[in-house]
């Protein structure tokens, strides 16, 4: 009973308004968008219009400027991992994709 009582006076404290941010971030994630190509499956960011229903509907503990910059930078953050993965997995696999400036690994359209 002492070891629980002493981890329970090391648990690390969340903030309310970051735990309603986390908890928002986990709900988008969930309904991502998937493109599918030659290497697999790679997320797609999620939508700021998707961010702002969110926020619109369940009404998190901050503004929605906070609520949606957070929200970006931690998709940001999960898109470059996944990233990085796929070049190693393709890497691997003997495959020669390179990512573009947007951090997708698939071949971008022409422009111009």
């Amino acid at each position: 009973m002492i070891g629980t009582q002493k981890a329970d006076e090391n648990r690390p404290q969340i903030d309310a308004t970051v735990a309603n941010i986390l908890v928002g971030y986990n709900w988008l994630s969930d309904q991502r968008e998937v493109a599918v190509g030659m290497s697999g499956g790679l997320p797609q960011p999620i939508p700021i219009t998707e961010m702002v229903s969110y926020y619109e509907v369940f009404k998190p503990m901050t503004g929605i400027k906070h609520f949606t910059r957070v929200v970006r930078a931690a998709d940001m953050e999960f898109l470059k991992l996944k990233s990085e993965k796929m070049q190693q997995k393709t890497a691997k696999n003997g495959q020669q994709n390179t990512p573009s400036p947007s951090g997708s690994v698939f071949p971008q359209a022409p422009t111009g």
